[in-house]
């Protein structure tokens, strides 16, 4: 039954000081809080005050009747998501705690024993849930992030050996002709033809180490961008012609509506990488359709819309596949490493813009690609 208790009356008059109190004594001397701002920090800690200060007025009080489990759970995944913490670190939060409550307790209300034990099984209780559940959360993290490779490794593989033994079918027939050639037996054509062939292998091959390597780069914080005045209409004539034969290739034709004379001042080559993802994305799954590259000013602003009229993607499957080594393939289809989504993604977050997408299973789909003319 609540009753009154002066340790519960001091603590929540001075809830918000307690807090601000336990902050400064943890960034002072728990590492892995140094950089985190104290909204990040504080967490569930209003709740943990408050289920506190009515177990402290509770006659009848036995922790067992306490929710404490969801708060200290909820705590303890909460930071396992952060970047250093150690279950170490994670306890230590808690001892300061007490500490924290203690001294200022001392200074304004006499703790008896019976409000001494409950504080300390309360922070004892937590220490048991939250750290165990930081644990639980890591293994998890750790069994995805050993999943992720694993698949990694071998869709790598796959992307890798398939060009790989191309090309060494293509050197071993071009090396016959070449001999058959001399001997004046084999067409000059066919040879080029080979070549060309053995070429595009090497190709692919330089696009899927580019990317692993702009993937590295951009989680590593190492991708530096270099900002220059450009002409949009340029720029996409630019990429149209790189392209063309890639184009030409997957059967699709493009049909374009891009002003005339609007200037951007922002990484030219990184915003062409951006339109070349996004026109190679719409010609593998346009089924050998059109595509429509429109693009209109939108005040200071420049939208840019990619859009094709293949199978389409699922509306649970649209914010997946802008992540890292996400891909959206039919059963049995294995089609590049899942990055190139991700790289406009966090290129186009560099460029200060925003893309999304709509799309319609069976419809097609639409890339929205919104940058400021003065990134």
């Amino acid at each position: 039954m609540p009753g009154n208790n002066k340790v519960a009356d001091a603590i929540e008059t001075n809830v918000d000081s307690l807090i601000a109190a336990w902050v400064e004594c943890v960034q002072k001397n728990v590492p892995a809080s140094k950089d985190k701002s104290p909204l990040v920090l504080i967490n569930h800690l209003k709740d943990f005050f408050h289920t506190l200060i009515k177990a402290l007025r509770d006659q009848d009080f036995k922790l067992q009747n306490v929710a404490n489990f969801k708060l200290s759970e909820d705590h303890g995944k909460q930071r396992a998501g952060l970047t250093d913490y150690s279950i170490n670190q994670v306890i230590q939060e808690y001892h300061l705690l007490r500490t924290t409550i203690f001294d200022f307790l001392d200074e304004r209300a006499p703790v008896g024993r019976r409000e001494r034990n409950i504080i300390n099984e309360f922070i004892d209780d937590f220490i048991r849930t939250a750290s165990a559940t930081f644990s639980d959360e890591l293994r998890k993290r750790l069994t995805d992030a050993l999943k992720m490779r694993d698949d990694f490794i071998s869709t790598i593989s796959h992307e890798l050996k398939t060009p790989l033994t191309s090309m060494k079918l293509q050197t071993q027939i071009s090396k016959r002709n070449i001999v058959k050639r001399l001997q004046g037996a084999a067409p000059v054509e066919g040879i080029i033809r080979f070549i060309d062939q053995k070429e595009k292998g090497i190709n692919r091959l330089n696009h899927l180490v580019e990317d692993m390597l702009d993937s590295s780069r951009i989680n590593s914080g190492k991708l530096r961008l270099e900002k220059e005045d450009f002409v949009l209409s340029d720029a996409v004539q630019e990429v149209l012609a790189e392209m063309a034969p890639y184009l030409a290739e997957c059967r699709s034709t493009i049909h374009t509506d891009v002003p005339e004379g609007v200037h951007l001042y922002c990484d030219k080559f990184r915003f062409e990488q951006i339109l070349i993802n996004l026109l190679s994305n719409a010609a593998k799954y346009g089924a050998g359709g059109s595509i429509e590259l429109v693009a209109h000013l939108k005040k200071d602003e420049i939208v840019i819309e990619v859009q094709d009229h293949g199978r389409g993607i699922h509306k649970k499957d649209q914010e997946r596949i802008f992540q890292r080594f996400e891909r959206v393939n039919s059963p049995g289809e294995r089609n590049g490493l899942g990055l190139g989504l991700y790289i406009v993604r966090q290129l186009t977050n560099m460029l200060g813009g925003r893309i999304w997408l709509k799309s319609k299973v069976g419809k097609g789909s639409n890339f929205i690609l919104q940058l400021p003319l003065q990134s």
